[in-house]
């Protein structure tokens, strides 16, 4: 399954890779930079725990290393905001 939404000028596609039991395995595309996401559901005391990470391919130059470590203040809030709107639309089910 293909997912595509425009995002601020930006065409953003996500392609499920692989969906099983309690993982889901994403590739998120803009343009020429791409990433996998995994999304990892676990049972805990009668709640479902969500584990969301991304993996980035990072090139030997200095500068994408450099820019690689702000990657968790730049998404990291994006990714806590997302896990929120999920929780919420899940509870009001």
């Amino acid at each position: 399954m293909l997912i595509t939404q425009p995002d601020n000028n930006n065409n953003i596609s996500i392609e499920f890779l692989k969906v099983v039991k309690d993982t889901v395995i994403t590739q998120w595309k803009n343009g020429i930079k791409s990433f996998t996401g995994t999304y990892i559901l676990t049972e805990m005391n009668g709640q479902t725990v969500v584990e969301w990470t991304l993996k980035f391919h990072i090139k030997w130059y200095p500068w994408e290393k450099l820019a690689s470590m702000f990657y968790d203040k730049q998404l990291g809030p994006v990714m806590e905001n997302s896990l929120l709107k999920l929780r919420n639309e899940m509870e009001a089910k």
